[in-house]
């Protein structure tokens, strides 16, 4: 069921309705808060569909920015509309080196909170730069990157135990005892192996060695409280 969030005037607040009937969800709620009622609405929609949700969040155009000190603009498929990037910086996708890119990830991905964005496919300013403008040096490919992020975290459900190749535990909501006791419950590996286990954001559990050959890799957030992620694998 297709979702859209609308800022109201004169305010800060945003408005979720449903689109095809108008009814009004959340009346006054943060950007923040309407994503994460989304991401919880779609989840319920893909458990009554059998796995499949609503239309996946997409980028459909790109357009110059009319507020001050911002690059570019993105236009959703919901209707909403994100304003990023700085402009007067020359980013990745314009020609900067590689050098330029490689500290710019560095930066933010410093920052825990735009690291958490990015990581998250939050719809944000801070994910359209990062693979926008810095992933690599084509600006029609990185949309289409994206796009493929998106619609992965969109369409495709998890099963536990099918698929996984790691396990994520976010550190704000759960102790690595918490996350030893629910990997038992759920008949999965407590393998503490992969490089990044203790990461400043997470805890991460190896399920099985990554096949780089026979495998690409999705993030999918399966708990709308942002308590545990899987990292899972598609032939």
């Amino acid at each position: 069921m297709p979702y859209i969030i609308r800022k109201l005037p004169n305010s800060k607040l945003y408005r979720v309705r449903l689109k095809d009937t108008g009814q009004v969800l959340s009346k006054a709620t943060t950007l923040e808060n309407a994503h994460k009622q989304i991401a919880l609405l779609r989840m319920k929609d893909a458990e009554k569909g059998g796995g499949v949700g609503e239309e996946a969040l997409q980028i459909v155009g790109l357009e110059k920015s009319k507020r001050k000190g911002k690059k570019l603009v993105a236009i959703f498929n919901d209707g909403q509309r994100i304003d990023f990037g700085s402009d007067v910086s020359q980013t990745y996708s314009e020609g900067a080196p590689k050098e330029k890119m490689q500290n710019y990830w560095k930066r933010h991905l410093a920052n825990p909170t735009e690291r958490q964005r990015i990581e998250n496919l939050e719809p944000s300013a801070a994910l359209l730069s990062a693979y926008i403008l810095w992933l690599t040096p084509s600006l029609d490919e990185n949309v289409k990157k994206l796009n493929e992020l998106l619609r992965s975290r969109t369409h495709h459900a998890v099963k536990v135990g099918e698929g996984i190749q790691s396990v994520l535990f976010s550190k704000e909501h759960n102790s690595q005892a918490q996350a030893d006791a629910w990997l038992r419950k759920k008949g999965l590996k407590i393998d503490k192996s992969t490089p990044n286990f203790d990461s400043p954001l997470y805890f991460r559990y190896r399920q099985h060695d990554p096949d780089e050959e026979r495998y690409q890799y999705r993030m999918k957030l399966v708990d709308p409280k942002k308590m545990i992620y899987f990292v899972y694998e598609y032939e």
